[in-house]
């Protein structure tokens, strides 16, 4: 049996909404992929919430106060390896060839952000003795 989300198609028209709010958002959606030929199946899950900027910018003053602390560090390597030891990775097939990439921090809900600068907090004050403060701290 043939696998019908194998194809995806992006609704590009500016009439649709980006996310579905109200019963007019859905018919805009469906008349405007009424058209299109093959029938496509519509899938439809809840929207998360993805990490906002204020969680990204305060574990980006974290990676600048890691390696302010410890000479010699670069910040974006800082940042490559925190996600490579506290994030999944993910695996991607491209022109052929298998590769192995870090999960990007904008990828992050804001519960998986949460628990990421939690192990990035933690590990810095047993390793480094570095403490990190957050938000709620101050």
């Amino acid at each position: 049996m043939e696998n019908p989300f194998k194809e995806r198609v992006a609704v590009t028209s500016t009439k649709v909404p980006k996310f579905i709010r109200t019963h007019t958002d859905c018919s805009l959606l469906v008349r405007e992929l009424h058209g299109l030929q093959p029938p496509y199946i519509v899938e439809i899950k809840p929207m998360k919430e993805y990490a906002g900027n204020t969680q990204k910018a305060l574990y980006f003053i974290w990676v600048g106060k890691i390696c302010a602390e410890n000479k010699g560090m670069i910040p974006a390597e800082t940042d490559r390896t925190l996600r490579k030891y506290f994030l999944p990775w993910k695996t991607h097939v491209l022109f052929g060839k298998t590769e192995t990439v870090a999960t990007r921090i904008s990828d992050l809900t804001k519960s998986e952000m949460s628990d990421f600068m939690s192990h990035v907090q933690a590990w810095a004050a047993t390793e480094g003795g570095l403490e990190l403060k957050s938000n709620k701290d101050e």
